[in-house]
């Protein structure tokens, strides 16, 4: 009550929801709970009340999170990190890039950066481009299948008529 919650995913397993609360970001509610009003719980970010995590993506196995870290006085989009329940830490991964997603096990993070989808090897630390539009759209969403084999995207076209309009004075 008196918040409000946005862009809800469930785990895998389906016993708990994340979602944006309001301008705390990243918030976990424990569906186990039985019935309404359950506890929404902030996740607090990077550097405590100074940042915000704005979680994007599951891992398979519902242990941890991706998303993007922002600074909350400069709402300012500071890069992707995933947070890990167990120990209940933040990672920061890249210093760029939105969108993020964990595609199959967890190993390749997936993400947009200038428009074009990115991924990460977690492993050895590794980025190339996967795709990239053709023209000049710009991919604004993607969403990695949970087994990895795909990756929804959906891309902008922006398109523009310019029109010359010449004003006579009436007679």
């Amino acid at each position: 009550p008196g918040a409000d919650l946005y862009e809800p995913s469930a785990s895998p397993d389906g016993r708990r929801l994340v979602c944006g609360l309001s301008t705390w970001g990243a918030s976990l509610v424990d569906l186990s709970q039985g019935r309404a009003p359950r506890a929404v719980k902030p996740i607090l970010g990077r550097g405590g009340d100074d940042y915000i995590f704005t979680a994007r993506s599951w891992s398979a196995d519902g242990r941890s999170l991706t998303g993007q870290f922002a600074l909350r006085k400069a709402m300012r989009w500071v890069g992707i990190g995933l947070y890990s329940f167990d120990p209940g830490a933040f990672e920061l991964l890249l210093d760029r890039g939105n969108r993020p997603g964990l595609a199959g096990e967890g190993r390749t993070l997936v993400y947009l950066d200038g428009g074009a989808v990115h991924a990460l090897d977690r492993g050895t630390g590794r980025t190339r481009r996967v795709a990239k539009p053709p023209g000049e759209e710009q991919f604004v969403y993607l969403a990695p299948a949970r087994d990895g084999r795909r990756l929804y995207l959906v891309h902008s076209q922006d398109e523009g008529d310019v029109w010359i309009s010449v004003l006579r004075p009436r007679p």
